[in-house]
This record gives structure tokens, sequence and C-alpha cells, in this order.
């Protein structure tokens, strides 16, 4: 059953983006909320057809971490730990996490490209 008003965070749960990026929408002009006498935004049943066209591609989040070698393994886990704790502080949804031990400087991460493709063929 569909509402008449939504608050922002209600309806960037709906629309599976941050209330942050409802407002960077708001300045960019690519969805204009409606505001109350007050001046506070809100949004409307009509503001869901609008996303319809906006949100084409949602964002995939991936936590890639990696070490040189497997003494480095326990530091592995600590980079795993970091990640997830900054994604959740900045309300970051975290789709995979890909964990990887390898050495040398090319930008050809093996393990990152593989399964990356495998789950998300649209997206490499």
């Amino acid at each position: 059953m569909s509402r008449m008003h939504y608050r922002p965070s209600e309806f960037a749960d709906l629309a599976g983006v941050s209330v942050k990026t409802l407002h960077r929408w708001d300045s960019s002009g690519k969805l204009k909320p409606l505001r109350t006498v007050g001046g506070h935004r809100y949004y409307t049943d009509e503001h869901i057809n609008q996303i319809k066209g906006i949100i084409k591609n949602p964002r995939i989040n991936i936590i890639y971490c990696r070490v040189s070698s497997n003494a480095q393994k326990p530091e592995l886990s600590n980079q795993v730990e970091a990640m997830k704790e900054f994604c959740t502080a900045n309300g970051i949804t975290i789709d995979k996490v890909i964990k990887e031990i390898g050495g040398g400087l090319k930008f050809k991460r093996k393990k990152f490209l593989t399964e990356c493709r495998a789950e998300f063929p649209k997206v490499l």
C-alpha cells in the first residue's frame, strides 16, 4: 500500500540510497523534494516514479583487502574488520568481501577480478 508522504530517511530506505544522496539530488536538481511550511523536506509517491528513472544501476560495494605474504594473515583480518567498521559507520552496505594473499605491485588482481566477474558480470 502506498503512502502520501515520506520523511527523507524513509524515502532513502525505499530508494536504496542514503539521505546524503537525496540532499545531493536536491542540490543538483535531479530530484526536488517538497517542503513543509516549516521548510522540512518530504517526498511523495510521485517521487518514487521519478527515482525509477534515476536509479538504473545500483551501486555495488566490495571490500577488497590484501596482504603480500602468509606471515601477514592476521593483518588481513584486521583490514577486513577496519573496512567493515568504516562502511557501517558511513551507512555503506557491503555486497561482498574479498580477501587475498599475494605479492607484487601489478594492478591485475586475479582473485578480485575473477570473483567480481563471476558475481557481477555486468559491472566488470
